[in-house]
């Protein structure tokens, strides 16, 4: 939750590096097609830091209360949840297009 005030400022800074990308080096196909790429995941991935301030709030109150039942499928949904980031952001940096329609690591487990 402390870091979501610098999530929010990377996210403007990388939107201002690339439209100065955009501006001032006129790309095409490729190089184009990276950038606009970059700056759509730089707006998921300062969503998904919302949501995690908003999930790690909601645990925090719920903390409050007693527990039902161990939190055993939590921590693996994170891990889980964390490995597919890593996967598809690793993906577009090398740009692997093999990543494309495969299954990222663990979601069939949560899936069915």
């Amino acid at each position: 939750m402390r870091e979501d005030k610098a999530i929010n400022e990377m996210e403007l800074e990388i939107d201002d590096l690339a439209l100065k990308l955009l501006a001032l080096h006129q790309p095409l196909a490729s190089d184009l097609r990276f950038i606009t790429s970059a700056m759509r995941i730089n707006i998921e991935l300062e969503r998904i830091g919302d949501l995690a301030v908003n999930i790690a709030e909601r645990a925090l109150s719920l903390n409050q209360e007693p527990q039902l039942k161990p939190y055993i499928d939590i921590p693996r949904m994170a891990e889980i949840t964390k490995n597919m980031v890593k996967e598809v952001l690793d993906a577009f940096v090398s740009e692997t297009p093999t990543w494309r329609g495969r299954s990222v690591s663990g979601t069939t487990r949560w899936m069915t």
